[in-house]
């Protein structure tokens, strides 16, 4: 049984020599490391396993570490918030709002992990309920249309009461911590992670009245269809939705514990570097 284990991306080599100075450094603090390479077709096992992790590979494991994008980062967290293993994120993909550690950064940061100078951060997850059997989404619940049919039917109900109805090519529905995935892509706002509530997305509403939401934590969103649809968590793990099914969202969730070290971006740093969001045409004007 390792201390830590890293998690790499299909296309990282074991000898990258940022993936072995991370080794290194963790073993001079007396940590030892195992490493788990996913494979290029792996794809989510089942409805029970979306992610495929072994829960063995878990055991006594202090630290998860992921090399890779976003992806890589979530496919390892499915199984780790399981077990309340936190997680460190090194980034080698295209934006990295979950695997916020650059390379140089990453041998460093852990450094300062095994010597006990991280904060420990929690995010809220969604459960999201499907005949009787609970997804964990750490990012959103999607409800899609098929591509080949027309628009679907949603009805969406808050605590049992009726809240609305409209005509689309689905819905998501966001953590505050995937208000900046695929609900931001689809229009939706922008949530601080600290922040407890959930997002509604409607994805191209056959109106103009119909807007994003956001829900507070403790309300529970009900999601009901009149055709047969789909059900995409944390884009990774599909699920067939039959007609006239309904679909129940709660931010209650397992939470998700990422890694927090000195001098790493804070989220508005990442909104300002990734998303260019707050950034001026022009830095002039007046002083």
């Amino acid at each position: 049984m390792a201390d830590v284990l890293f998690v790499l991306h299909a296309r990282v080599d074991p000898a990258d020599p940022h993936v072995t100075a991370g080794t290194r450094e963790l073993e001079a603090r007396g940590k030892s490391v195992a490493v788990h390479q996913r494979r290029h077709e792996q794809k989510p096992a089942s409805a029970d396993d979306e992610f495929g992790l072994d829960p063995g590979q878990l055991e006594g494991v202090e630290l998860v570490v992921t090399f890779g994008g976003d992806g890589t980062f979530l496919h390892a967290a499915h199984s780790a918030i399981k077990v309340g293993v936190p997680l460190l994120g090194v980034n080698l993909g295209r934006l990295g709002f979950l695997a916020w550690i650059d390379l140089d950064a990453a041998p460093g940061t852990m450094t300062a992990w095994a010597e006990g100078r991280t904060e420990i951060e929690t995010r809220a997850t969604l459960q999201v309920e499907y005949q009787g059997v609970s997804h964990v989404a750490i990012n959103e619940g999607a409800l899609l249309k098929d591509p080949g049919a027309n628009v679907i039917q949603l009805e969406v109900l808050t605590d049992g009461v009726e809240a609305g109805m409209f005509h689309a090519d689905g819905v998501v529905v966001a953590t505050p911590t995937g208000s900046t995935a695929y609900a931001a892509s689809a229009g939706g706002p922008i949530l601080d992670p600290r922040v407890e509530a959930m997002v509604l997305v409607p994805l191209n509403p056959h109106t103009l009245a119909t807007r994003a939401v956001v829900l507070p934590s403790d309300k529970e969103v009900e999601l009901r269809v009149d055709e047969a649809t789909r059900l995409i968590v944390d884009g990774a793990h599909s699920l067939d939705v039959a007609s006239h099914a309904s679909l129940k969202f709660c931010l209650d969730g397992p939470d998700l514990k990422v890694v927090r070290a000195p001098g790493t971006a804070d989220f508005y740093q990442q909104l300002r570097e990734k998303m260019r969001w707050g950034e001026p045409l022009v830095r002039e004007g007046r002083q």
